[in-house]
């Protein structure tokens, strides 16, 4: 049977391995996976910072990209990284839960292997309250427990007690001291034979007990109770000391052998202490063996077992060595090959799974034709026994009548039943020829059987030689004649004959039915579930995407932190920085189509990220049509240009002449599927999204509107003679236009009093407006246009031509009229019939201040405190245990001896970066000194030693990362060769394309309900292939619904709902 179980040195081993690929990451969920295993699965997914990503790839923390790095862990057998899709759970169990609740969003800041038994822990958090242990058991039935940071229990898989001291139930503290510890310094000589030793006396204790069949005492015994090491360790170590018959061996041993065996012993220990430590690296071996069916054909490769380093017993068995993915350390190696190796144990039970499957089809579509055929068999020889009855009974019709009336004129004379049968034998005795030929009586159906002799068929030799016939035994009706007789056979034999010519007519029918429901059977076998391997998600899909008809990748911000990264970490030059005035638009960029030789944006492509920044914003929901605007990447600034600060994340500084607005947007997206191709694929699609409208229109027609409409006004300026004035309500209009926000965030940018005189190009900054906070008024063109006009009047009528005098200031005046008015502030709404009862409390204490509220409160004990409040024994009792309890969660167990595991890879980086730091200081005179002073800040001394990286490698960086859009196609062909299939939402002209699409309009339904609908709808599609309708199926609905905007209304396509309803009525028959 292959090896399911892990070792404790393989434990060791894939401890290693979790340290340096997983230490320093982030809990983003747990899941249980495959809910029939009852509940003893778990994966758990962490985040890797691009940061983090970045310093072990040794880039730049801009270029990098998170990773998902997936646990998987199955109590009492294994734990690993997978690089492999699990079916999860829809609801998480209670244990899952809690998990959740307690280190989801945590650091995993250390994992180490307990002792040198077979239990893992890992701990999240810093510290603290925050910490908690996550501590998986693989030994016996196994258990999950979480538990705080002083390792009380707060849920687990299972309780238990094993009849001692040790309880594991929860609120009482995990015992780490049962589990078996390391031996510094190794093993030995006396160790060894004190091992021996207890080996025997363990077997004579066991003899003496009565167990008289008791074998003697052997090496493997002595070795697994003295140093738990399991049996293949045991031979491993036998071996390798050259004792004979191995691990068999019977104790005790020579003097010699106990030296090999210290000195075997000693080996394996100091590997294991150097795998723990870091400094030696687990090489994985993996064992296999051929199998083949009953008749020896489909003869599969089957993996039979694996270890961290060669054992004995398996030199000169075939291997499977395992390709390491690129990137992946060397110390992981053995982690992956045990991934490898349990996936393909799965992939062989479902082989085994389909040659039974098949087995039992085949057996089915032979049991069905035997049946058919005798079926049909039987047919025909009835109607031929039919036949040849009615002929006997013809050729025989006189002898027939005699008997027929011998029998009725017996019982018309009143004889009994039994009289008559007693005289027919007594007749057949005495050799009467008429009683001769009765066989049976069957009086109470009227009938009787009579034996003819068979004058039709040929005779054979024996009766030929005997000068007999074989007579056959004929059934006839006493109250029917001879001939009548006769005649009731004929109809019987035809009625069997229009059977038998049915039959055979529905044989072929039945028999190509079974033949079809075996094949279906067999491919429903071979295409079952499979477990396929789980993909990184591409760069952009963290975002909301899309590609336009002209093959430009757009990317839309969710929220602050994205529309950040956005723009210090993506937008490069030649990107077009896409936004709306709107309330809660996204931050929105468009890449330039990949492979061009000009890098800029098409006009086309423009328009469809604007209509898709009003979809992603609150016009989605307010059904209002408005413009987005566009402007290229360099000018964008992330400066304040009044205050010279820097903005908060997600808000820019556009100026308002640098906007280009484009034309209105239609609030209809389109949600459908685009598929990923091979690269070989990906040149037969290259002409699919060509840039079909011109890269400049729109920039060119906006700087001419732009310069008329300057132009008209410096014209009226000038003729009123108020260029102050135009100055000054240039301030204004930029005030108003000034700065993009991302909607939905809080963040706001003030702007200080004093710099409202700062002689600028009119650019200013301002917050996106708050719902929740009045804000100024804002003016509309046509106001600041009859603004400017009276404040060119009274300019004119100065004296001496200067308008600062008489210039009114419109902030102020707007200033002077909200203050003069009430602004009611925004509350919350009260709940229903709650109003009325608020309005008379504030009614009623509207005179009362603080101090006074604080003095009712106490007199009516409410104020927290125990005055007044009689303490019953109850709650003493009560409090006396939580003390209890708080103390003993105080006292932290002491964990069982071991090595010091390698430091994590992130205090290994802060170690060089310090060092770093320290030649860089040591080299440079003019070094800051106020870093030199701090020496716990090596996040900031990292930051000073690594280079950022240029535009020209950001640029290539950013075309490297464009060529996948060149795979991402609408329509794949039928020879194409898919990987898989992404969701995606856009507006209703990017998506004409697709093959799989549907319309997406504002309405009331939730994106979940919306997306389990459109995944529904798609799979049944009667145009898709079988490699597309896999891709459609592997899609989860929550990955469809984070792409629909919320409050949507999924329209179906033409003929999908008659499709639906026809599929329907096919399963309810």
């Amino acid at each position: 049977m292959p090896k399911q179980k892990y070792t404790a040195f393989d434990v060791a081993a894939v401890v290693a391995a979790l340290r340096r690929a997983a230490l320093g990451c982030w809990l983003a969920n747990a899941y249980d996976v495959d809910a029939t295993s009852g509940n003893k699965k778990f994966l758990l997914k962490l985040n890797k910072p691009s940061g983090a990503v970045a310093r072990d790839a040794r880039a730049d923390a801009t270029t990098a990209e998170s990773e998902k790095i997936l646990v998987f862990i199955e109590s009492g057998t294994r734990v690993h990284t997978t690089r492999y899709e699990r079916g999860k759970t829809t609801a998480p169990t209670a244990f899952t839960a809690k998990l959740r609740a307690r280190a989801k969003g945590k650091r995993l800041t250390d994992a180490r292997q307990l002792g040198r038994d077979r239990a893992i822990d890992f701990t999240f958090g810093g510290g603290g309250e925050n910490e908690c242990h996550l501590i998986v058991e693989l030994y016996s039935q196994g258990n999950v427990i979480l538990c705080d940071g002083n390792y009380t229990v707060v849920a687990l898989l299972r309780s238990y007690r094993d009849g001692g001291d040790v309880n594991i139930l929860p609120n009482h503290q995990y015992p780490l001291e049962r589990l078996k510890g390391f031996q510094l310094g190794g093993y030995t000589r006396e160790d060894v034979v004190s091992a021996l030793a207890r080996g025997v006396l363990a077997t004579e204790e066991e003899t003496m007990g009565g167990d008289a069949r008791r074998a003697p005492a052997t090496l493997r015994e002595a070795l697994c109770r003295a140093f738990g090491y399991s049996p293949a360790i045991a031979d491993h170590v036998a071996l390798t000391a050259s004792i004979e018959h191995g691990s068999n061996a019977s104790l005790p041993l020579s003097e010699a052998c106990v030296d090999r065996l210290t000195a075997a012993v000693r080996d394996l220990e100091s590997w294991f202490e150097g795998v723990t430590t870091g400094d030696v690296v687990a090489v994985p071996n993996v064992c296999t063996k051929m199998d083949a069916n009953a008749d020896g054909t489909d003869e599969i490769e089957i993996f039979d077992d694996f270890s961290p380093f060669s054992l004995k017993q398996n030199e000169g068995r075939p291997t499977r060595k395992f390709e390491l993915p690129k990137g992946l350390d060397p110390v992981c190696a053995f982690d992956h090959a045990v991934d490898e190796y349990f996936i393909a144990l799965e992939a062989q039970s479902q082989i085994l799974a389909r040659r039974k499957a098949e087995a039992q089809a085949l057996a089915k579509l032979e049991k069905s034709l035997k049946d058919q055929k005798s079926r049909v068999e039987q047919l025909e020889r009835e109607r031929e026994k039919e036949e040849q009855r009615a002929v006997l009974i013809e050729y025989n019709h006189e002898a027939v009548d005699t008997a027929i009336d011998a029998v009725n004129s017996a019982l018309a004379s009143g004889m009994s039943w039994p009289e008559l049968e007693a005289m027919i034998n007594e007749e057949r005795r005495l050799g009467n020829p008429v009683a001769g030929m009765i066989k049976s009586l069957d009086l109470a159906n009227n009938q009787i059987t009579i034996t003819l002799a068979n004058h039709l068929d040929e005779v054979d030799e024996v009766d030929a030689a005997s000068g007999k016939r074989k007579r056959v035994a004929v059934g006839v009706d006493l109250g029917l004649s001879a001939h009548a007789n006769a005649s009731m056979r004929f109809a019987a034999k035809k009625k069997h004959a229009e059977k038998f010519s049915k039959t055979v007519d529905a044989q072929s029918k039945a028999v190509a039915a079974a033949e079809a429901k075996a094949k279906a059977a067999m491919e429903k076998a071979a295409n079952g579930s499979s477990i396929a391997r789980a993909r990184q998600p591409l760069w952009f899909e963290k975002f909301n995407w899309f590609i336009t008809s002209e093959n430009c990748l757009v990317l839309q911000a969710k929220d602050a932190t994205q529309a950040e990264m956005l723009i210090t970490r993506y937008m490069l030059p030649g990107d077009a920085f896409v936004h709306a005035e709107v309330p809660q638009a996204p931050v929105t960029l468009v890449k330039p189509p990949p492979g061009v030789d000009v890098r800029a944006v098409p006009a086309y492509s423009l328009v469809q990220a604007g209509a898709a920044v009003m979809c992603r914003s609150s016009a989605w929901n307010s059904r209002a049509v408005k413009s987005a605007w566009w402007t290229s990447s360099e000018r964008v600034s992330k400066i304040s240009p009044v205050a010279g600060d820097a903005l908060p994340p997600g808000v820019t500084h556009v100026a308002h002449a640098d906007k280009q607005f484009l034309p209105h947007a239609q609030l209809v997206m389109g949600f459908g599927l685009m598929f990923v191709v091979s690269e070989k694929n990906a040149e037969a699609h290259k002409n699919e999204r060509l840039v079909r409208s011109d890269f400049n229109i729109l920039e060119e027609e906006g700087d001419e509107t732009f310069d008329e409409d300057d132009e008209q006004e410096d014209e009226r300026d000038d003729a009123n003679g108020g260029a102050e004035i135009r100055g000054e309500v240039n301030k204004l209009a930029a005030f108003l236009d000034g700065a993009v926000g991302f909607a939905g965030e809080d963040e706001r940018s003030s702007v200080d009093d004093g710099d409202e005189n700062d002689d600028d190009d009119g650019d200013t900054v301002a917050a996106a407006p708050s719902p929740a906070k009045p804000a100024t008024p804002r003016m509309s063109a046509k106001e600041r246009k009859t603004l400017k006009k009276k404040k060119g009047g009274k300019g004119g009528n100065d004296s001496d031509g200067d308008g600062d005098d008489d210039f009114i200031d419109p902030l102020a005046e707007m200033k002077k009229k909200s203050s003069s008015k009430t602004v009611p502030i925004e509350t919350k709404k009260a709940p229903r019939g709650k109003a009325a009862k608020l309005k008379r409390a504030k009614a009623k204490y509207a005179d009362q201040d603080e101090e006074d509220r604080a003095l009712a409160m106490e007199f009516l004990g409410a104020s927290g405190g125990s005055g007044g409040k009689k303490v019953t024994g109850a709650s003493k009792k009560a409090a006396k245990a939580a003390e209890k309890f708080e103390e003993r969660k105080q006292e932290k167990p002491t964990a069982p001896s071991a090595p010091e595991p390698a430091p994590a890879p992130f205090v290994k980086r802060r170690e060089a970066a310090a060092a770093a730091f320290a030649r860089k200081a040591a080299a440079d005179d003019d070094f800051p000194a106020k870093y030199q002073d701090d020496e716990d800040d090596d996040e900031s001394k990292a930051s000073l030693v690594p280079d950022e990286a240029s535009i020209e490698e950001r640029l290539k960086l950013d075309a490297e990362r464009l060529e996948i859009v060149n795979r991402i196609v609408s329509a794949p062909f039928k020879d194409d060769d898919i990987e898989y299939c992404l969701p995606v939402c856009a507006p209703i002209t990017a998506t004409n394309a697709l093959k799989y699409r549907m319309k997406v309009t504002p309405g009331s339904q939730k994106k979940g309900k919306a997306a389990k609908l459109a995944m529904e709808i798609l799979s049944r599609a009667p145009f898709a292939t079988p490699r597309e309708l896999a891709c459609v199926k592997a899609v989860a609905d929550v990955d469809a619904a984070v792409a629909l905007p919320a409050g949507c209304k999924i329209s179906l396509p033409p003929g999908a709902a008659k499709s639906m309803s026809k599929g329907g009525k096919k399963k309810r028959r």
